[in-house]
């Protein structure tokens, strides 16, 4: 009988293959509570997605597009209990943002310490480690929860279609819809942590939790 973090990531590993049908990711890593092992009953789902640098925008359109079709996707307005084993897409990173941002603190360096890798390609995956050395994690493996990026030919085929002037022109417009909408929507607080351009998009616009961890931690 399973215990309730192993039924957690039942869950969770349950609905990776909806990446196989996202175009332009190269791997997506759990972070938050999951990572940490500090999930609870109601803990969402925390992830950091790889994209490729000039599509990062139509990657995360078709994320959101797709999870919120599966019904798996965490909206901002939801509570706590509505959050429950929903996906939060907080963090995509191309290969010229993979270094994350100080400042760092000891919750910044605990859950890079423990991200894990849950799909895509090791190699990319493996240089975002490499990139992030400040958070002195000691191993790179990849272990049973990893699953290698399977090679699908919707995938393949909306990839090979919008490598072209038409995939230019539909990221140029998903780039300035969705900057424009994170930056009229970013708080003006200071522990917001917020950050977007055409090479990264970082949303965490509430960092009060982190700040408590970080306190909690430092006794």
């Amino acid at each position: 009988m399973m215990n309730e973090p192993e039924e957690k990531w039942e869950k969770l590993l349950a609905e990776r293959r909806i990446f196989n049908w996202i175009p332009f990711i190269d791997f997506a890593l759990v972070a938050g509570s999951m990572a940490m092992g500090e999930e609870t009953e109601d803990s969402d789902f925390d992830i950091i997605l790889g994209c490729k640098t000039g599509r990062m925008f139509t990657a995360r359109a078709c994320t959101v597009a797709l999870f919120s079709l599966a019904g798996k996707r965490r909206k901002s307005a939801y509570s706590k209990e509505e959050s429950k084993d929903k996906f939060c897409f907080n963090h995509f990173v191309t290969k010229d943002s993979y270094t994350l941002r100080p400042p760092y603190n000891a919750y910044w360096q605990t859950l890079y310490q423990n991200l894990v890798p849950i799909y895509g390609k090791e190699a990319e995956a493996r240089k975002f480690f490499e990139a992030n050395k400040w958070s002195e994690k000691k191993e790179i493996a990849f272990d049973k929860r990893w699953g290698p990026k399977k090679l699908n030919v919707f995938q393949w085929i909306s990839e090979s279609v919008l490598k072209s002037p038409l995939g230019d022109l539909l990221e140029k417009i998903l780039k300035k819809y969705q900057l424009e909408r994170i930056n009229r929507k970013k708080p003006n607080t200071e522990n917001a942590r917020v950050y977007a351009d055409e090479t990264e998009l970082e949303l965490h616009p509430d960092t009060t939790r982190i700040d408590e961890w970080v306190r909690e931690n430092n006794r």
